[in-house]
């Protein structure tokens, strides 16, 4: 910890290998190597030999201590996998880099193709040969070792009619993770998402098409169909990382067997693979024309009951009837029946309360309707027998049920009249007891009204104050609009804010692990804040010059060598093959320590 690190500079090497000669059929690799942070990495053309793959990244790094003197050097690897083709000798081109803002080419190859294979096998070094093996490594996934089947319970339904559609994934290759990238759309379906779902998903064995998967069930939702006619729901797209075994192209020790086995986690590698389900054609039924006048568009098996709170009370009082639709259906979608109340009771739009869940079974439970209604007058009074109308799917045809009538009896209430009103209707009745007061019969004791508000202090209080507020206004507004015409002060002021907030958004997409997004927002947050702080344009904006423009501010010699380190390393890492979670970390700690420090130092 007591040594002095003084990293000695390099000069920039690209440099491109390959073999001098290979066999024709042969496959065979190119790399090429730059020793410094690079990006804008642009491959020649191997138009004269067919291309197997690539660019595979690599990063290598050696540090030497000599004499108290540091050395580091750091190399970036792009490696291409070719396959010779025909016999001669063929030229690939030279390749281009950026490193600092400078383009660099690296040299051209030679590769001279032979016929036979010994001459090729002479010249390649072991090393070269175990690369070979590699690139013939299989790394593929067929279709039938993983798909997605969407399953629906039934696919000839009527109007409303509840549908499950479950969602299979079936593997028969080990899975490291998925992700589902895209929900379905269902036009003309409503639809309710499993609820009591949890944990990891349920897995089991299933024989499909005579070979054995493990199946798991990803997601399950009970769809009903709004429209007549055929509907379609449309595919669910995922994302798989499967675990491939690497098929090996020659004979291998004992050790190495031994810690190929999937437990030392050796033998296989991580595969990015797309997949879809199928589509789901459901063909809806229209629903019989003969439906009853009180049918509400229930489809199910339902039962109904009803209550009052009480049957005795005094008139201006309000009386709650409770109604609850219970059964298995589009329960959510059923709409209030239609209960008959005397004209003289004022009738309130009813209020409906849902104790309704979606199980593995579908959704059940039960949908409670309050109707509140006010009487008037006293007086006996009946409410009348109705009817809840659903369509039951297993038997084709509507199912009325009785909703029993209740009799009410409504005693004097204060101040309420003592006849019995029989010839207004409900939309006249509505206004009784609000607009229409009844006589007041006790003794009242008068008081003098307070004085007119016109012409007092507080009515010229409030006259004046809109024009003094208005006024301030104007001040405050001028003096920032004067303010903002300050764009270097403006800009200076905003860096932090807008750095902290993109900071946020990088935090947000390392938590949810977005590595891409993660990198994205982070080089924002540092080029906009250093931008911003120092006044740079974006079209002068590099590396050269933000760090120029660092120095002259005066910061510490430290500082401006950890911001040079954060935007190479920042650089690098947005374009490196695999990027670990700490490192992700790691770079957003600097980076956010960096930017608080530079906000004190930098006035």
């Amino acid at each position: 910890m007591l040594l002095s690190w003084n990293l000695k500079a390099q000069d920039v090497s690209f440099v491109a290998s390959g073999p001098g000669r290979v066999a024709q059929g042969a496959q065979f690799r190119v790399s090429y190597t730059v020793n410094a942070q690079a990006s804008n990495f642009k491959a020649p053309t191997f138009r004269d030999f067919n291309f197997l793959g690539g660019p595979n990244q690599s990063t290598s790094s050696n540090m030497q201590i000599i004499n108290g003197q540091v050395s580091q050097t750091v190399q970036y690897s792009y490696t291409f996998h070719l396959q010779a083709v025909n016999v001669g000798v063929f030229e690939i081109g030279e390749a281009s880099i950026t490193v600092n803002g400078q383009t660099y080419r690296s040299n051209k190859l030679s590769v001279e193709v032979v016929a036979g294979n010994a001459p090729a096998a002479r010249q390649q070094q072991p090393q070269q040969r175990q690369q070979n093996n590699q690139a013939q490594e299989t790394q593929t996934i067929g279709a039938k070792d993983i798909f997605v089947r969407a399953i629906a319970s039934k696919t000839n339904v009527y109007e409303g009619e509840e549908i499950a559609v479950l969602y299979k994934m079936y593997t028969a290759i080990p899975i490291a993770q998925y992700s589902i990238n895209k929900i379905p759309s269902s036009r003309g379906f409503w639809t309710s998402e499993l609820s009591d779902r949890r944990g990891q998903p349920k897995q089991y064995q299933e024989v499909f098409d005579g070979r054995n998967y493990t199946v798991a069930e990803i997601r399950k939702v009970y769809v009903y169909p709004q429209q007549s006619g055929n509907l379609q729901i449309e595919p669910l797209e995922m994302e798989i990382l499967a675990q491939v075994r690497k098929a090996q192209q020659q004979r291998r020790g004992f050790w190495d067997s031994f810690f190929d086995d999937p437990f030392f986690g050796g033998g296989y590698t991580n595969v990015k693979k797309s997949i879809s389900s199928n589509t789901v054609n459901i063909h809806v039924r229209k629903l019989p024309d003969n439906a009853p006048v009180e049918f509400s568009g229930a489809v199910g098996n339902f039962s109904v009951s009803a209550s009052v709170d009480r049957q005795e009370l005094p008139a201006n009082e309000a009386l709650k009837l409770q109604l609850t639709i219970t059964g298995k259906g589009n329960l959510k979608l059923i709409d209030y029946p239609i209960i008959k109340f005397p004209n003289d009771f004022e009738v309130y739009d009813p209020k409906s309360i849902d104790h309704t869940k979606v199980t593995e079974t579908g959704t059940s439970g039960s949908m409670v309707f309050e109707y509140v209604a006010i009487p008037r007058n006293k007086g006996n009074f009946k409410i009348e027998s109705s009817k809840f109308v659903f369509f039951d799917p297993a038997k084709g045809n509507y199912v009325s049920l009785n909703i029993p009538e209740f009799e009410i009896k409504v005693s004097k209430g204060t101040g309420a009249g003592e006849s019995v009103l029989t010839s207004v209707n409900q939309k006249e009745l509505q206004y009784v007891g609000s607009d229409i007061r009844f006589l007041n019969k006790q003794n009242q004791t008068l008081t003098q009204n307070n004085p007119l508000f016109f012409g007092t202090f507080i009515y010229w209080i409030l006259l004046i104050l809109p024009i003094l507020l208005f006024i301030v206004f104007i001040l405050i507004y001028k003096k920032e609009i004067k303010r903002r015409s300050d764009l270097v002060s403006v800009r200076n002021k905003k860096a932090g804010k807008m750095a902290r907030k993109r900071l946020s958004q990088a935090k947000k997409m390392l938590d949810s692990n977005a590595k891409n997004e993660f990198y994205e927002e982070l080089s924002k947050a540092i080029w906009g804040y250093t931008a911003d702080k120092l006044m740079i344009s974006n079209s002068d904006l590099s590396t050269e010059t933000v760090i120029d423009a660092v120095k002259a501010t005066g910061l510490k010699e430290e500082i401006v060598c950890n911001l040079e380190n954060l935007l190479n390393e920042c650089e690098f890492a947005r374009f490196a093959p695999a990027n670990t979670e700490n490192l992700m970390n790691s770079l957003y700690t600097k980076a956010y320590d960096l930017i608080i420090l530079m906000d004190k130092e930098i006035k």
